[in-house]
């Protein structure tokens, strides 16, 4: 089993609700990629990696030369030039590597290449570090390239602490470029008597050229602690701090990409400059060499006053360890705000973490930061804030108000790495840790989008298993699950399990139907129907042309019927059941809902009982909302985590296990005969209904005249997995293609003969059995072997005949309305017309049938042309229907 640590979260420089992400460097090498890196000497890749173990190439080595001496300005002087073969003009590298060359310090190769992707050796980065800092004369008394250099590069200390070897790395070259920084350059001297000499100048060295020659001013480093950024102080309120300041050793610093803020209440060494608006702007920041951080999770600590913090350590699992807090004289910050006054409330904490900063290395933590949280899971979020999942709350309210325009308010919205985000970027089903200010004028989020999927496998005291991974449970949270359950956990910032939802579990809904004896040997089988999911679909009413309306149906159909044996010492709502048990269990009431698991063996081991919601009487079907609601206050909703079973209406007898597979459409505003099962408390969604119908999986399909009118687009013969030969009927509908196969049964003779006899290009009704099958169609019009031209009254009025004009957007006098009028000749000598109005606002769909190339396709009204021997048909029962053109 794999497990997570036991009891929440001990280390250091740790992530934190407070601190937010702390910059490292590789292990060893702080102090000098600090420096490199804030004075713009070396660079990272994207993600900051350095990549200390690659070597170093000759193009990558000329832009550090120009940035180390400050000549970048040569590399913008020569990007354009083309000095090498290898090195063509624009490059990134180009500027950089002409720059160098011109400067004296790096040359190329005898044949008039550079070789840019070549590896940098030691003795030419020794040479040309030398030649910067003026020993060249020393190097070349010392014998000379190569020799000379490096040995030179030793008694300078050019290679202090670079262990050098080959490969020759980018981390040794680090080591030197920061010796660099600091030795003394040597420079030319001239005797009295007028000899020429060298001797070293002391305070001359390139550190001082970056930190005392910079075009905005001065660049410099300095030490101090954090004592208050925009949203937490130590000492005393900074009046109009910004978002983007913090305040060191007294001075207010534009943060800058420092990410100074997390540091509060560290010492910190930094690097600072003035901008072109005069304010002192942060380069980088990082804890100072005195400065200790420790982070506690609330769960590990076992006592907390002013003078002593004593905590579990993970690490040894070990009680009693503990930290000398600083007593009286420490700074004990809650939830951002300074506490003045001791407060022993504050060190009981439920959730949350505690941060001691020791900023002298005297082991003694002056710093105490204690920030406590309450988590909740987003049902939504907008513009005003968010609102949580219900019964939820944070701070006793289900919604946190987010006021960006209120000035005198302050938020500070992070994700579980401690990165900032957008208020905008939280999203449903993320876990908010919230914890606010004394004063209530700051808001701190941190938001986590991490769950954990899976069967929950072992319950503990605080904690569970899931799927062979264990996750502490927030304090203060319960849940009602069992091991079995599948669940998804979600995950407060720290990791934590905050809120679980259940999904489809392995022990899965079933529907007793028979109970019987296998093979005469006593063994009992169970017949069991399999819930299925519900399928939505839509169903339009166009029945009122100036109001055409979509109203929601859920089709609900159970996903088979199987027969498992009961599984020796099967058990029931936990208890252990002998045959003749289960027998007399059965007996009390065959037709019941279960929920069940099965063995390797595919038998039935363990059977609950789920909680049932009312006795079955009918309950009202919201589709809109999902929902059923009926008699004494009942109300349960449905979704698609919902098994549907559906069952024989008032216990009838179910003649064909086929039956079982029937499909039923809930309609919105009915009434069913629908039970409830494990309803959740919150949410109100049942995990499983029981729906009693009419079943007969063969019963014929209804067709009438306000049925969908259909235009066959294509018609082929297929074969179905038993070999039975059926059609394939694709045709358009409600403005969408739609394909079915005909029935394998059909209820009459003359229902086959009506599909058989179906031709592309038909206008036609048609019905769908319970296995949405196709099996029967009544012909509106036959394109092939109708008339081109008539009227016939009936049922619905048909109009059919050429197209003699179209006039658009024309105002109906009688209806008050905008309609595309429609000229039909409707006989041959074009003494008979028709003039039809088509609903401009909401036009029925229009179909083209191309009697050349035997296609259907939608087109606009717009797409007609009156007068070019097109054929319209139209049909009218109430409203239009049927909108067809053919050509």
């Amino acid at each position: 089993m794999v497990k997570t640590a036991r009891r929440g979260i001990l280390c250091l420089l740790v992530l934190c609700m407070l601190l937010g992400t702390i910059p490292s460097f590789a292990a060893g090498m702080e102090k000098e990629l600090f420096d490199l890196t804030s004075l713009g000497i070396m660079q990272g890749d994207e993600n900051g990696d350095m990549h200390l173990e690659g070597e170093v190439t000759r193009a990558e080595f000329a832009a550090m030369i120009l940035r180390l001496t400050k000549m970048e300005d040569l590399a913008e002087l020569y990007k354009n030039d083309m000095v090498f073969s290898d090195v063509p003009a624009g490059e990134w590298y180009t500027g950089y590597i002409n720059g160098t060359v011109n400067a004296g310090y790096m040359n190329g190769y005898s044949e008039g290449t550079f070789g840019p992707n070549d590896p940098v050796l030691f003795e030419q980065a020794a040479k040309v570090l030398i030649t910067i800092l003026g020993y060249e004369p020393v190097a070349q008394q010392n014998g000379g390239y190569p020799n000379g250099y490096t040995m030179t590069a030793t008694t300078t200390g050019l290679t202090k602490g670079a262990a050098i070897a080959e490969p020759f790395t980018r981390g040794m070259l680090a080591k030197m470029l920061y010796n660099a920084l600091d030795i003394d350059k040597m420079g030319m001297t001239t005797t009295a008597g007028g000899t020429l000499g060298y001797e070293v100048v002391k305070g001359d060295t390139l550190r001082d050229k970056h930190e005392n020659d910079n075009v905005n001013g001065n660049v410099y480093k300095e030490r101090g602690i954090v004592t208050a950024n925009s949203t937490i102080w130590l000492d005393s309120p900074v009046a109009g701090m910004r978002d983007d300041e913090v305040q060191i050793a007294g001075t207010i610093y534009k943060v800058g990409d420092s990410g100074a803020a997390d540091y509060i209440g560290q010492e910190v060494d930094f690097y600072a400059e003035l901008d072109s608006a005069d304010r002192l702007v942060l380069r980088a920041v990082k804890a100072s060499k005195n400065t200790n951080v420790q982070t506690f999770d609330a769960g590990d600590i076992e006592l907390f006053d002013a003078d002593r913090l004593q905590y579990y350590d993970n690490e040894t699992n070990k009680s009693n360890s503990y930290i000398k807090l600083g007593g009286a004289q420490a700074t004990f910050v809650y939830n951002s705000s300074r506490m003045l006054e001791s407060d022993a409330s504050i060190f009981d904490i439920q959730n949350g973490t505690v941060t001691a900063i020791d900023n002298t290395g005297d082991e003694i933590y002056d710093v105490i930061l204690i920030e406590e949280f309450e988590s909740a899971r987003v049902d939504h979020v907008n513009e005003g804030g968010l609102t949580l999942v219900k019964g939820e709350t944070i701070f006793g309210d289900n919604k946190i108000v987010y006021d960006a325009d209120n000035r005198d308010k302050s938020y500070d919205i992070r994700n579980a790495k401690g990165e900032k985000m957008a208020f905008g970027d939280i999203k449903e089903d993320n876990i908010v840790s919230a914890s606010i200010s004394g004063d209530k004028n700051t808001l701190r989020l941190r938001v986590s989008d991490a769950r954990a999927e899976g069967d929950v496998q072992e319950l503990l005291e605080d904690s569970m298993v899931i799927d062979g991974t264990e996750y502490d449970i927030e304090d203060g949270k319960t849940f009602d699950v069992q091991p079995g359950d599948s669940v998804i956990a979600f995950l407060n910032y720290q990791g934590k399990i905050s809120d679980i939802k259940k999904g489809d579990t392995k022990a899965e809904y079933g529907y007793v139907v028979e109970v019987g004896n296998a093979g005469g040997m006593g063994n009992m089988q169970m017949k069991i129907c399999l819930g299925g999911p519900i399928r939505e679909d839509v169903e339009v009413d166009d029945s009122n042309e100036d109001n055409v309306t979509s109203k929601p149906i859920l089709k609900v159909q159970n996903k088979e019927v199987v027969v498992l044996n009961a599984a020796a010492g099967m058990t029931v709502n936990g208890s252990k059941k002998s045959q003749e048990e289960l027998r007399e269990y059965f007996s009390l009431d065959v037709n019941r809902l279960i929920r069940y698991m099965t063995n390797a063996n595919g038998e039935v081991s363990r059977i609950e009982s789920p909680q049932r919601d009312g006795i079955g009487e009918y309950v009202y079907y919201n589709a809109y909302e999902k929902v059923f609601g009926g008699l004494n206050n009942r109300v349960f909703a449905v979704d698609d985590t919902t098994k549907v079973i559906c069952v024989s209406a008032n216990g009838a007898p179910v003649e064909k296990d086929l039956d079982y597979l029937s499909t039923m459409e809930l309609n919105n505003g009915q009434r069913y005969s629908a039970l409830a099962y494990d309803v959740d408390e919150k949410t109100k969604v049942a995990g499983a209904i029981v729906v009693a119908i009419a079943m007969d999986y063969y019963a014929p399909g209804v067709i009438n005249t306000l049925s969908k009118v259909a235009v066959a687009s294509k018609i082929t013969s297929v074969t179905n997995e038993d070999f039975t030969q059926m059609k394939k009927i694709t045709f358009y509908s409600e403005g969408k293609e739609m394909t079915y196969n005909t029935a394998e049964m059909f209820a009459s003779d003359e229902r086959r003969r009506n599909v058989d006899n179906l031709q592309v290009g038909d206008v036609f009704f048609y019905s769908l059995n319970q296995l949405d099958q196709i099996d029967n169609v009544q012909v509106l019009k036959n394109v092939k072997n109708n008339p081109v031209y008539g009227k016939e009254e009936g049922e619905g009025k048909q109009i059919y005949g050429k197209i003699t004009d179209i006039e658009y957007n024309e105002l109906n006098m009688q209806n008050y309305r905008r309609v595309h009028r429609v000229t039909i000749q409707t006989n041959q000598s074009g003494s008979q017309t028709e003039v039809v109005d088509i609903n401009a606002r909401n036009t029925p769909h229009i179909y083209l049938y191309d009697t050349m190339e035997k296609k259907v396709s939608v087109i606009s009204i717009y797409d007609i042309t009156a007068g070019l021997d097109e054929e319209m048909f139209i049909y009218d029962n109430g409203g239009i229907k049927a909108v067809v053109v053919v050509k």
